[in-house]
Parts: C-alpha cells; structure tokens; sequence
C-alpha cells in the first residue's frame, strides 16, 4: 500500500547567476497546500535573513529563492 506526501523544493538563485535546487525531503506534508504554506514562510524568513545579514554589512551569496512542492509517494511496507 502506498500514499502521498509533499514536499518543499527550494531554488535558490544566486548573486553570480547560478541557481542551486533543494528539497527538504525531512518535511513531509499531506497536503499540497500546506506545504505550500509552510514553504512560503521559510522562504519568507530566508530573505529576512539575507536582508539583516546584507544590512549588517555581511555579503549575501544569494538574490532570490523561489519555492513548490512536488508530491512523493510513501509506501507503507507494514501493509506487506
């Protein structure tokens, strides 16, 4: 038996013009709108980050972070 999970991929864009992709496959949400909620936020809190780093005086290696969520299928194998 198997079910479904999303979750988070986040693009970065860099300040050189490279773009690194990540999923954070540690959080697993049921739905996709919650996924897309809690992946706004951390995207969200990223850029603060970057701004108070950048206010500070530190450079930031980033410009933008883009986020989705993609569904993955979790088998159960207790159902076996």
């Amino acid at each position: 038996m198997s079910s479904f999970v999303y979750i988070p991929v986040f693009i970065l864009s860099m300040a050189s013009g490279a773009t690194a992709e990540g999923a954070f496959t540690a959080d697993e949400y049921p739905t996709y709108d919650a996924c897309m909620l809690q992946a706004e936020a951390d995207a969200k809190s990223m850029v603060r980050e970057w701004d108070e780093a950048e206010a500070a005086g530190r450079p930031h290696l980033f410009e933008s972070v883009e986020v989705r969520c993609v569904k993955k299928e979790v088998r159960d194998v207790r159902s076996r």
